[in-house]
């Protein structure tokens, strides 16, 4: 019988992959697009032209280094049909992108090369989505129990058109096994659709790990234009998710989930999302079977918008099992939909947030944050905004995907969304949040303070 890990234990294992140095036993396997076709991928001057050489011989454990370039999927995976050419992750393999094709380390590689590290399901005419991939990359059952989590990390994935779930990566069951889990880490998902879930679905107890990744751009023809999430677990951390569309709901998400504790958001953005009927940013359904509960701690919902209900969130909590959304030191503001412009559904869990229009619960407060509005920093509120120093100290996230990489996941989670530590205080601001000074800021983004040197 298929095996649902518990978040404990997936987190646990998250903790090994991150911390555990490389095993006697495991093998590295090189990629370059660039290099000269016959390479075993032992080495760098020996490496694969392609992704899919080095995914055929890679084993358990294994790791897979890529530089930068494009690669596509060549392999069907249901055999006569060219559309269902992908990457196929098997048994926790673990592939980093971002490598110039030298480096002798993981941690040498330039972030600005992930984004220019690309798997691309655009395998026909350019441009045209109609002869895609269906999906870039996909995670199935596991033969054993997760033990180590694998990791993509450094990739742009893009180009993925699934008639159904998933256009940039499935995970979740396909068949007899064990749940997979997955962590991913510096990635871009954009450009991506499917009926649900344009870049990314998880379901049927399947695990996925999001840190510091950015999902923009992306379609779904019904609902959840980012993530589909159907009874399975995602915990995401500094990511985000902007400029997606459903056709339906749940512009940046649309879940539902067996249990608490299966969906939860830290540090993260939520902007200008659509959704034509409901839920522009997040859509957490309910039904005689699942919920749809989720946390958010620390995160921004901006310039959001939904056609009917929801401009930010729509909660169905009409459902025999009704949905819930948790949130704690968010920023909801300056969303839109015809019925519930911030948030569609009663009685959530909302503390030490900032909602537009006001929503009951202690510390929450309805006044303009006071956004920048310029370039890259448009959602950070500015100094003097009502937000800062405004949080509860006792509601941040523990660090579960070790953003600092020390190590600890019990700590509090010690940055923001700009790896600017997080309670800096703010020296003119009233400490009008919860706990002993510095307070931490709402919203996904701590006020950055300049001090004197004495």
């Amino acid at each position: 019988m298929p095996t649902t890990p518990t978040v404990s234990r997936a987190l646990g294992a998250a903790f090994l992959a991150l911390a555990a140095p490389f095993a006697s036993g495991q093998s590295l396997w090189f990629v370059n697009a660039a290099a000269a076709p016959g390479g075993d991928g032992k080495s760098w001057s020996e490496a694969f032209d392609t992704l899919q050489g080095a995914l055929d011989v890679a084993g358990e454990g294994d790791s897979v280094w890529v530089v930068a370039g494009i690669y596509h999927p060549t392999k069907e995976h249901n055999a006569g049909d060219p559309l269902s050419v992908m990457f196929y992750l098997s048994e926790r393999v673990s592939l980093f992108g971002g490598f110039r094709g030298t480096e002798a380390a993981v941690d040498e590689r330039d972030p600005g090369l992930f984004e220019r590290t690309v798997l691309s399901g655009d395998i026909g005419l350019p441009g045209d989505p109609s002869d895609n991939a269906k999906h870039v990359l996909r995670m199935g059952s596991l033969s054993t129990p997760a033990t180590v989590l694998p990791e993509v990390s450094g990739f742009r994935v893009t180009g993925g058109n699934a008639p159904g779930r998933g256009g940039g990566l499935v995970i979740g069951l396909d068949g007899q096994g064990y749940s997979p889990a997955l962590l991913v880490s510096d990635c871009l998902f954009d450009g991506n659709s499917a009926d649900q879930g344009g870049a990314i679905s998880t379901t049927d107890f399947g695990l996925l790990l999001l840190r510091r990744c950015n999902l923009r751009g992306n379609t779904a023809l019904t609902d959840g234009a980012a993530v589909f999430a159907r009874t399975g677990s995602l915990h995401a951390a500094n990511c985000t998710f902007t400029d997606n569309a459903a056709g339906a709901r749940g512009g940046a998400l649309w879940a539902t989930s067996t249990s608490a504790g299966m969906l939860t958001y830290s540090n993260c953005l939520f902007a200008r999302n659509t959704a034509a009927s409901s839920g522009g940013a997040v859509h957490l359904s309910g039904s005689n079977f699942f919920s749809g509960v989720g946390s958010w701690r620390g995160c921004t919902f901006a310039d959001n918008q939904a056609g009917a209900t929801g401009g930010a969130f729509h909660v169905n909590t009409n459902a025999a099992i009704q949905g819930r959304a948790d949130l704690f030191n968010t920023i909801v503001w300056g969303n839109d939909a015809p019925q519930g412009p911030q948030i569609h559904g009663l009685g959530q869990t909302v503390l030490y947030c900032d909602v537009e229009g006001g929503y009951a619960g202690t510390g929450n407060i309805d006044q303009d944050p006071l956004f920048r509005g310029v370039g890259g920093a448009e959602y950070e509120p500015r100094p003097g905004s009502p937000v800062n120093d405004a949080g509860d100290n006792g509601a941040l996230a523990a660090d579960e995907l070790d953003l600092d990489g020390d190590g600890v996941l019990s700590e509090q989670i010690p940055l923001d969304l700009n790896d600017v530590a997080r309670r800096m205080g703010e020296p003119l601001a009233p400490d009008s949040g919860a706990g002993t000074a510095p307070l931490v800021d709402m919203g996904a983004f701590e006020q950055r303070v300049f001090r004197r040197p004495n």
